[in-house]
Formats: C-alpha cells, structure tokens, sequence
C-alpha cells in the first residue's frame, strides 16, 4: 500500500487542517486491504482447486498402476496354470501310450494334479474387475 500512514501535528499544520487527507487516506487503506483479502482469497481457492486436480491426477495414476499390477499378475497365474495343465495332460498321453490307462500311485498323482489344477484355476469363479476399492490400494 502506497500513501501515507502515520500523521502528527507539524509546525505548519496541525492534524485538524488534514482531517480530509486523513480520511482519504483511511478509505484507501480500507480499500486496498479489502482488494488484498480478495486477491489472497482468489489465490487460495484457486490453489485449492489445483490441489483438487493433482490428488485426483495422482489417485487415477495409481488406481491404473493397480489394474496394470494384477493384470500383470492374472497373466502370470495363467500362464503358470496354463504351463502346469500341459505337463499334466503330457505326462497323461505319455502314459496312456506307453502303459495304458492309469492306475496304482499314478492315477493317484494324475488324479491329484488335475484336482490341485481345478482348485487353483486362475480364470474360475472371479473375473478381473475394473473398479478397484481404493482402500485396497496401496498408497506407497
């Protein structure tokens, strides 16, 4: 703020003759302080408003990196299960043509595997999900 801010009596004018200037004076302090209080307002609403922005930038950016972290992971159990299952049905046809149909431990162990392949079957019951709880979400 520009103008002046303190008065005294002078040896030339005493503080009455200047009431008017006193009073300008007064009127402009009031005013720029209530601009000032405005503008700071305006300033902090609108640094709110781009605080908003970025943790809402920030949370999408992390929700996309969740999804990519179990895509990424339902992939690898798939191709994992994937992998398992032609073992499995490898070593089955292996037997078959080689000794006929299974029996004794190894109809046990073929009866297991294909047990332990069903029960761990990444694409049965739940399905990937878009919508992802962020509280689930690891914030670090």
């Amino acid at each position: 703020m520009k103008g002046q801010k303190a008065w005294t009596d002078g040896k030339t004018k005493n503080i009455e003759s200047r009431i008017n200037e006193i009073i300008r004076q007064l009127i402009y302090a009031a005013a720029w302080n209530k601009e000032r209080a405005a503008n700071h307002k305006k300033r902090a609403e609108e640094w709110r408003i781009e605080e908003e922005k970025r943790a809402e930038r920030e949370r999408l950016a992390r929700l996309e990196r969740e999804r990519i972290s179990r895509l990424e992971a339902g992939y690898k159990k798939w191709i994992y299960h994937k992998e398992l299952s032609d073992y499995v049905n490898a070593v089955r046809s292996h037997y078959l043509e080689h000794k006929g149909e299974p029996e004794g431990d190894f109809a046990d162990w073929l009866k297991w595997a294909e047990g332990y392949l069903e029960v761990n079957n990444p694409l049965k019951d739940e399905y990937p999900k878009f919508k992802i709880e962020e509280a689930k979400v690891c914030m670090w």
